[in-house]
């Protein structure tokens, strides 16, 4: 006689089909009334209520709280709910809802990220996005050499106009003497170019001998290299 290996009884109703979504893994199979459709910006995404509901406080999740009638104004032909946001910044935060990771497109602001973020009331996105920005400018700070200049008060336009090649102000600061004023001006490099197999002091030194493209006519004395 052969064995009936069926686990989940077949009855009239649609209850075996419940029970076999509900053995699914975490959001593989996620039936469709559990899906939402959102028009972020004219385009099109589609998540699970799950995916939102792991972030209670979010946007979002709360968005969908309020009552079918106050929403409703709010529906595309399509039956989309419409947000008027980016999608190129929405989708990377729906990624990160989804998987709790971060992937980044190309060519994007973190500012932009960080407004998405802040009006989605993602905090975690938010705290690596901030996060991401304080490391790149600490790895900025540690990759830059100085340069000091004593200027005359009438040659601190011209000198300013001229800088070029990434050099950037710092501060400007008066002489004990009161005749003339300090400015420093900083410069940041990329260690992993062409300097990349010489020690770390020979790339300060390489730097911060470089000349303005219009070098105007004033001494320079070097500080010490950070």
């Amino acid at each position: 006689m052969a064995q009936n290996n069926i686990d989940v009884p077949v009855t009239d109703n649609n209850e075996n089909i419940d029970l076999l979504i509900k053995k699914q893994s975490d959001n593989i199979l996620t039936p469709p009334r559990e899906w939402v459709k959102l028009n972020v910006g004219g385009t099109i995404f589609c998540t699970s209520q799950k995916t939102i509901q792991k972030y209670p406080n979010c946007f979002l999740h709360k968005l969908f709280l309020e009552s079918q009638d106050k929403l409703s104004p709010y529906i595309d032909e399509t039956g989309a709910l419409l947000i008027d946001r980016d999608p190129k910044y929405f989708s990377m935060l729906l990624n990160y809802m989804r998987s709790g990771r971060v992937f980044l497109c190309e060519d994007f602001c973190e500012n932009a990220l960080i407004a998405e973020a802040e009006f989605f009331n993602i905090s975690g996105l938010l705290e690596i996005v901030k996060q991401k920005i304080k490391d790149r400018k600490f790895e900025l700070q540690a990759n830059s050499v100085h340069r000091m200049c004593s200027l005359k008060y009438d040659e601190l336009a011209s000198f300013l106009s001229s800088l070029s090649d990434g050099w950037k102000l710092c501060q400007i600061l008066p002489s004990p003497s009161g005749s003339s004023y300090m400015v420093i001006v900083s410069k940041s490099f990329d260690t992993s170019l062409s300097l990349s197999n010489q020690p770390l002091a020979a790339k300060a030194v390489k730097v911060f001998d470089e000349k303005p493209k219009e070098p105007p006519k004033h001494k320079t004395k070097s500080l010490k290299f950070l």
